[in-house]
């Protein structure tokens, strides 16, 4: 599934997965050593998830970098509300779950 999404949306979906089986907060600049991008993009990454995430919160702190997932959030939630910013997963949805019978009716309907 994640060959189908954009490098952004598989790198913080790496990110989010790597936060969910992490016991312990780690530094920036550790996880940017364990997925391979720069500290930059890698904060820019964190600012966007919290934007979309909520009420979930990737916290970024003197002590570390660490996921909270409050009572009223999930694993499941967590993973949809990224995969709800996805263009590639968007369309991957539309394309399953509406008939059309021309690829130029779907494009019109999802503005591309």
């Amino acid at each position: 599934m994640k060959n189908l999404l954009s490098k952004k949306d598989t790198r913080q979906l790496n990110l989010i997965e790597l936060l969910l089986q992490q016991t312990q907060a780690l530094t920036l600049n550790e996880i940017s050593d364990m997925i391979h991008i720069p500290v930059r993009t890698l904060s820019d990454d964190i600012k966007q998830l919290n934007d979309s995430i909520s009420p979930c919160r990737i916290v970024t702190g003197s002590d570390g970098v660490h996921l909270v997932i409050p009572p009223t959030g999930s694993n499941r939630k967590l993973y949809g509300d990224v995969l709800d910013n996805s263009q590639e997963f968007q369309l991957l949805k539309y394309l399953f779950y509406n008939e059309f019978t021309k690829i130029e009716d779907a494009a019109e309907e999802m503005f591309m």
